[in-house]
C-alpha cells in the first residue's frame, strides 16, 4: 500500500527498513524496532518524536509506521500469503544488570543492562550470546545545586537535664550592707529611768528631768521626771501630719499608707513658653499660700505671696530676695528627701539651681515647705533659657516627712 513517495515493506530479517533493499545490504541507521501496542488506538499521536517508528497492533494484527505526521499502514514486499504453519519455539530473550562504575560510559556511575538472546536455554549470558547482546546504561544523575532551606521543623521535647556541673569558685566578696535596724533599749540601770511612749518605745534616760520627742506617724514632745527609778511624765504623742486613726496607723486623704510613710501619686506640673503666670492654669497651687509659677524669663516666685507678684521673689543670681527665699514659702535641696546630699536652701543656690536650672534637670531633689512641715520629691524636667518665654516643668510626689532641714 503506497501512500506516499516512500514504500515501507517487511523484510524476511525481523525489521522493517526504508526501501527494497534487502537485509544484508540496508544501511543500519535505517532499521527500526517494532513497538508492539494492544490496539491501533493504544499508539501513542504521531509527532516529531515518533518519526520512523513501527508499530503493530495486536487487536487488529496491523503493521503501521509514523511518517509525517500520520500513522500509514505498511504492506509486505510480495502480498500477503497463506498462513504458514506455526514456527518453532523461539529462544528466550534475557536482560542482565550489573552496577557500571564511574567513568567513560557513565560519569557519576549507575548500571549496564545487556539485552540478549538465550540461544541455548541455559538463561545465562554465554561469550557466543554476549557477540549479539545489547548494552544500554542507566547513569547516575550529578550531583544537582543544593535545593533551598526547608522550614524549621516544631520543637522537640525537652531532653533530659544534665549532669551538674563542677562548683565554680567562689566570687569576691560583695560590698557592705546597709546598717541594720536599732536593736532593742536594754534594761534600765540602778540608776535610770525607763520611758515608753508612742513614736518613742522604751526609752533609758538618767536621773533628772527632760523631755522626748514624739517620731515617725507621731508628733509633740513628752515631758518626764526621772528620780530614785521613779518616773513622772507629762504630755503625749498625736499623729503626725498625713497619719490619723488608731496608733496613727492610717493615713488622711489623699494619702496613701506605703509602708510605715503617707505618699501620694505623683504629679506632673508644665508651665508653657508665652503663658500667663497669673492664671490658676499656669500655677501649682501645692497650698492655698504656696503657688509656683515663672515670669518669661528669670527664676520660678509664688504667685500666692503679694510680694511675689511684683517680682521680689523673683531673683537674679546679681542679689537674693530680701526674704532670703525663692520663691517664698519653699526650701530646696538636692537628692530625695530620703537622702538629701545638700543643705536646705533658696532654689537658685548651691544648696540646689547654682544659678543654672537646666544643670539639674532631670537630677532628683527635694521640695520642703517649712509652713506645713511637708516634703516632696522633685525632678525638674524642662527649663526654657535666655527669655524664651518662661516654660518650665517638673514631677513632684509626696514624702514621709523624715528628713530635717
Amino acid at each position: 500500500m503506497q501512500t506516499s513517495s516512500k514504500v515501507y515493506s517487511v523484510l524476511g530479517c525481523g525489521v522493517f527498513a526504508v526501501g527494497a533493499a534487502a537485509c544484508s545490504t540496508a544501511s543500519p541507521a535505517n532499521h527500526r524496532t517494532v513497538a508492539r501496542y494492544e490496539s491501533e488506538d493504544a499508539r501513542p499521536p504521531c509527532d516529531a518524536s515518533m518519526d520512523l517508528q513501527i508499530a503493530y497492533a495486536v487487536a487488529e494484527r496491523s503493521t503501521s509506521v509514523c511518517h509525517e505526521g500520520a500513522w500509514v499502514a505498511v504492506n509486505s514486499a510480495a502480498g500477503a500469503g497463506a498462513t504458514g504453519a506455526a514456527g518453532a519455539t523461539g529462544a528466550a530473550s534475557l536482560a542482565t544488570v550489573t552496577p557500571e562504575p564511574a567513568g567513560t560510559n557513565c560519569a557519576a556511575g549507575g548500571y549496564k543492562l545487556v539485552f540478549y538472546v538465550d540461544a541455548n536455554a541455559n538463561g545465562l549470558l554465554d561469550a557466543a550470546e554476549e557477540q549479539d547482546s545489547r548494552s544500554l546504561y542507566v547513569c547516575n544523575a550529578d550531583e544537582g545545586d543544593a535545593g533551598a532551606t526547608g522550614r524549621a521543623g516544631a520543637t522537640g521535647t525537652t531532653g533530659a537535664s544534665g549532669a551538674a556541673g563542677t562548683t565554680g569558685t567562689t566570687g569576691q566578696a560583695g560590698p557592705t550592707g546597709a546598717a541594720g535596724a536599732t536593736g532593742q533599749v536594754g534594761g534600765v540601770g540602778s540608776d535610770g529611768c525607763l520611758v515608753t511612749i508612742a513614736g518613742v518605745s522604751e526609752v533609758s534616760v538618767a536621773r533628772g528631768s527632760g523631755s522626748l520627742t514624739c517620731a515617725g506617724r507621731f508628733a509633740g514632745t513628752v515631758s518626764y521626771v526621772c528620780a530614785n527609778s521613779l518616773l513622772s511624765a507629762t504630755g503625749a504623742c498625736s499623729c503626725a501630719p498625713r497619719y490619723t486613726g488608731t496608733d496613727c496607723a492610717a493615713c488622711v486623704a489623699p494619702y496613701t499608707l506605703v509602708g510605715e510613710a503617707c505618699v501620694t501619686g505623683s504629679l506632673t506640673f508644665t508651665k508653657a513658653n508665652n503663658t500667663d503666670p497669673t492664671l490658676a492654669a499656669n500655677q501649682d497651687c501645692i497650698k492655698p499660700d504656696v503657688c509656683i509659677t515663672r515670669g518669661p524669663q528669670k527664676s520660678i516666685y509664688n504667685a500666692a505671696d503679694p510680694q511675689g507678684a511684683t517680682g521680689t521673689n523673683d531673683p537674679s543670681c546679681i542679689a537674693a530676695p530680701p526674704s532670703g527665699e525663692a520663691p517664698s514659702g519653699t526650701q530646696w535641696a538636692k537628692g530625695t528627701c530620703g537622702a538629701t546630699t545638700t543643705p536646705f536652701g533658696v532654689f537658685l543656690s548651691t544648696s540646689f539651681a547654682l544659678c543654672n536650672p537646666p544643670a539639674v534637670l532631670n537630677v532628683p531633689g527635694c521640695l520642703f515647705l517649712p509652713a506645713y512641715g511637708e516634703y516632696y520629691d522633685i525632678t525638674l524636667t524642662g527649663w526654657t533659657q535666655n527669655a524664651g518665654g518662661g516654660g518650665f516643668a517638673y514631677v513632684r510626689s509626696a514624702a514621709p516627712s523624715i528628713v530635717t532641714p
